[in-house]
């Protein structure tokens, strides 16, 4: 009797592994290319709906992305599903896996409010698109990716009229300054001064000097070793400045005179430096909110 108790478990396996393969191989689909163009039309098209609503979001100043995010991430796991057992394009297969998968990652960041880590897996998703359109033998001109030029390129529109740093330009809601220069000025009873020369433009709907607006949008600061000091403001030798009226006169519109809206004037501003050797750092801030925005570096002499 115990014989056949163990014949029979033994049979049992055996049924049990028989029964399992032929539902493994039952479960086997074959996905053709152009299905994969239309699993990935349907991914990109996602991601592209994401990138408009937070276009939209930026501009409204609320998360508009959680309707589209719930879309993308449910999207992302039936289409995972039906390619799990493909058993050809098996490349072209994963990767479009892998896709989903970071646009699934991507997307709960967005419902989720955390723009940083959407940041990060904005990268991850454009590798991943680029591997797919690779295999699929996708353009960047395909009519395929036409939405998501269309949200990109909405977005960048949105992005530029955010408080943001372009190479030596500090763009916010109030005003736009441009590091045009700087330059070491003699010393001043023992003091260094660095003249930097800038333009500035006022975006706000009021009369404003050009030096508040470039106070406004930032502070100077210059590494001193262990840390960082905040600048005060720098005089000149008074004979060399007298020697110098251009530089005199440059400093003295950016101060007295009020800017008009919209308009935008070149003038310098003078900084004590606790050092000659390291360069200013002109911090960026969002006036209204003092976000930080990111630094513009001046050299001591440019």
């Amino acid at each position: 009797m115990k014989t056949k108790i163990k014949l029979s478990i033994v049979g049992l396996s055996i049924v049990s592994l028989l029964t399992g393969c032929e539902s493994q191989q039952s479960n086997e689909v074959k996905v053709s290319k152009p299905q994969l163009k239309e699993y990935f039309q349907k991914s990109i098209n996602n991601n592209a709906e994401l990138l408009s609503k937070y276009a939209d979001s930026l501009e409204s100043n609320q998360n508009l992305t959680k309707p589209a995010a719930k879309k993308s991430i449910s999207d992302a796991n039936s289409i995972n599903k039906k390619l799990k057992n493909n058993t050809i394009n098996k490349k072209a297969t994963q990767d479009l896996i892998q896709l989903n998968k970071s646009s699934k990652e991507w997307a709960k960041a967005y419902e989720d409010n955390d723009f940083k880590t959407v940041n990060k897996k904005a990268y991850t998703v454009g590798q991943h698109t680029g591997k797919v359109m690779k295999d699929l033998g996708i353009s960047k001109s395909s009519a395929v990716l036409s939405k998501y030029i269309k949200a990109s390129n909405k977005l960048g529109e949105v992005e530029k009229k955010l408080p943001h740093i372009e190479g030596k330009t500090a763009i916010t809601n109030d005003s736009k300054i441009e590091i045009t220069g700087s330059q070491m000025a003699p010393e001043y009873e023992g003091k260094k001064t660095l003249i930097v020369y800038y333009t500035a433009t006022n975006l706000t709907n009021e009369p404003e000097d050009a030096y508040s607006l470039l106070l406004d949008s930032g502070d100077f600061y210059q590494d001193n070793g262990n840390s960082y000091k905040e600048l005060d403001m720098g005089m000149l030798d008074t004979d060399w400045e007298d020697a110098h009226p251009e530089i005199r006169d440059l400093n003295s519109q950016g101060v007295e005179n009020k800017l008009k809206p919209k308009l935008s004037i070149k003038s310098a501003a003078y900084f004590e430096l606790s050092n000659d050797q390291n360069p200013i750092l002109y911090q960026i801030r969002d006036p209204e909110t003092r976000e930080k925005l990111g630094t513009i570096k001046i050299p001591l002499n440019n």
